[in-house]
């Protein structure tokens, strides 16, 4: 649309609300400047359901209607039922269109106490001006304008610092406005109409002429680009090499796992010995492990470094780099052992993080009873939900703080988090973090605690209303693996 148009439409004038809060007497000389600075070829109409207007100033001295305004007065003060009304607001209507070839602007001015009378009226008009000069006028006005969710038109709210914060949220398209001393020009305020209006138009009719056919033609012209690019052939470089060096990859398959680790000066060599010891082996580290591990991997790297494998924490050298291989001395764990561990283990966003103690139903002589396994990481780092389920989230003197999860068949808790970052009763989706490695409770390091549960009627444990009996992590994530083939 060319701007000789858009000025044209934008000529065919404006049915304008203006709404005042309750118990504030509208400026007429601001009033009457509006209506005349709106439009300069053809007088305005001011309609008057408030009875302010007609007794602060005579309408002879403006361009009115008489017959409209008296019925908009008298629909306003009685008490009439919704059909009834809705009737005579048609009536209005039809009066109001046929007096748009005279006056091509008309002002309809109304009170707060007169909305529920005349809602239809105002849904009908093209743009709305809200005049509520003060916060606590504001506030008890804004609660009677839930219906203008529904108005597409222009909204204006002056002045702007009285808009309530509730309504900047659920409508985005009201347009406050003000001068620097908070005061309206009515010749700015025109102006600002008159631009909200093209907005309006343009907002409403779509792209014609040339602009119209490219944005329809762009996507055809997009893909037209993209076939060139990729499936015309083109001749090949013969200076460059298309042959890619496979022999990093030939060795590090015919080779035995393992992984590289660049020391920072500040990790210690034990904690390393722990997460390789589990990641190739799916054991809980002894002292004794830990320090076979440790010698057993100085020498396969020829590491020249004076370090004494004792009790002592080893804290290589900054920049140190080691290649972590399985252990010669320990077997290889069973596939299943090997991928739990991995899957406890990657809940944790730390990529070091290793677990320490394995689940043990009763107590014997030389085991503890432990209801589930201990995951250390470094404090602050992020747990991950392993499904998608329902947040519960309790206090316990032994366990800390405590962060449940729930579906219909599932039950995961972990313990001695730091932060919560879901609150009680909200739904997580996999992968989202839900809490931080913290020490609450009863604890010597920053690790999780992990308990892991079946939904049961049966069970003697409750989280969020669910019933559910306690489980060996390791075979919970054996039936949990069982439904996610079910799902796939």
């Amino acid at each position: 649309m060319n701007e000789k148009t858009l000025n044209t439409v934008c000529g065919f004038g404006c049915l304008t609300a203006i709404c005042f809060s309750r118990n504030t007497k509208p400026d007429i000389s601001w009033v009457k400047n509006l209506a005349s600075s709106l439009s300069a070829e053809k007088p305005s109409l001011i309609l008057d359901s408030t009875g302010l207007y007609n007794s602060s100033l005579p309408f002879e001295t403006i361009q009115s209607s008489q017959i409209v305004t008296d019925n908009l007065y008298s629909l306003s003060i009685s008490l009439i039922d919704e059909s009834k009304a809705s009737l005579e607001i048609s009536k209005i209507l039809k009066s109001i269109i046929e007096l748009h070839a005279t006056y091509p602007e008309i002002l309809v001015l109304i009170s707060e106490k007169h909305l529920q009378f005349l809602e239809s009226l105002i849904l009908n008009c093209d743009a709305i001006c809200i005049y509520a000069p003060t916060e606590d006028s504001a506030e008890k006005l804004s609660e009677n304008l839930n219906f203008l969710q529904k108005f597409s038109g222009i909204k204006i709210w002056f002045p702007s610092s009285t808009l309530p914060n509730y309504l900047k949220s659920n409508f985005k398209n009201w347009v406050s406005y003000a001068s620097q001393n908070n005061e309206l020009s009515t010749n700015d305020f025109s102006k600002l109409f008159l631009n909200l209006r093209k907005i309006n138009v343009l907002q409403k009719n779509s792209v014609t002429g040339l602009k119209k056919y490219f944005f329809k033609l762009f996507p055809i012209l997009l893909l037209l680009v993209l076939f060139v690019c990729f499936f015309i052939p083109r001749p090949i470089n013969s200076l460059t090499s298309s042959v890619r060096d496979m022999k990093h990859d030939r060795k590090q398959l015919s080779e035995t796992p393992y992984f590289d680790f660049t020391f920072d000066g500040t990790e210690s060599l034990q904690r390393l010995a722990r997460y390789s010891i589990g990641k190739f082996h799916a054991e809980v580290a002894s002292p004794e492990m830990i320090k076979e591990y440790i010698t057993e991997t100085l020498e396969k790297n020829d590491f020249t470094e004076n370090l004494k494998n004792d009790d002592k924490i080893l804290y290589p050298p900054k920049s140190s780099e080691l290649r972590f291989y399985p252990s010669n001395i320990l077997p290889a764990p069973e596939n299943t052992k090997r991928e739990a561990w991995q899957f406890f283990t990657k809940m944790i966003s730390d990529s070091i993080a290793y677990l320490t103690e394995f689940y043990n139903e009763k107590a014997t002589s030389n085991l503890r009873q432990h209801n589930g396994i201990d995951v250390a990481s470094s404090k602050g780092a992020r747990i991950l939900a392993p499904f998608s389920a329902q947040a519960w989230t309790f206090q316990d003197d032994r366990g800390g703080t405590i962060l449940g999860l729930a579906n219909k068949k599932f039950v995961i808790l972990f313990m001695h988090c730091d932060q919560l970052l879901y609150l009680n009763g909200q739904k997580v989706m996999a992968g989202d973090p839900i809490a931080t490695i913290g020490m609450t409770g009863h604890t010597t390091g920053p690790h999780a605690h992990i308990v892991t549960g079946i939904v049961s009627n049966h069970g003697n444990k409750m989280l969020g209303g669910l019933r559910y009996k306690t489980i060996d992590p390791f075979e919970w994530y054996k039936e949990f693996q069982k439904g996610a083939k079910k799902r796939n």
